[in-house]
């Protein structure tokens, strides 16, 4: 299960499969809604994370293979994430029909 203690958590950051995740639900995103819908909606993904910091442990804890996961919902997608050292590591941003064990053990 994910521990945060409060005063731990010092910083957000993204793992290389969620900055990913956020190129391609931008592109398609952008292809079937326009620019403007596209800097919104990940504008809000973006945003979503941030609040994460504030508080961490106010999510549903998810297993995957050995690990656990905290997920948030941010309208059609959920963000997987973990306590790493003194950070809140970002490692997935899955959309909710995506199989999410299969992508999280990747």
């Amino acid at each position: 299960m994910q521990r945060f203690g409060k005063s731990t958590i010092s910083r957000l950051r993204y793992s290389e499969d969620a900055l990913n995740d956020l190129r391609a639900i931008f592109g398609w995103t952008k292809r079937h809604y326009g620019r403007d819908q596209a800097n919104a909606y990940t504008a809000g993904l973006e945003k979503a994370c941030d609040g994460l910091l504030r508080y961490p442990a106010g999510a549903p804890v998810h297993a995957s293979g050995a690990r656990s996961y905290c997920a948030k919902r941010y309208r059609s997608h959920r963000i997987f994430y973990r306590a790493d050292g003194g950070d809140l590591l970002v490692v997935r941003i899955l959309h909710t029909a995506q199989d999410a064990p299969a992508a999280l053990d990747d």
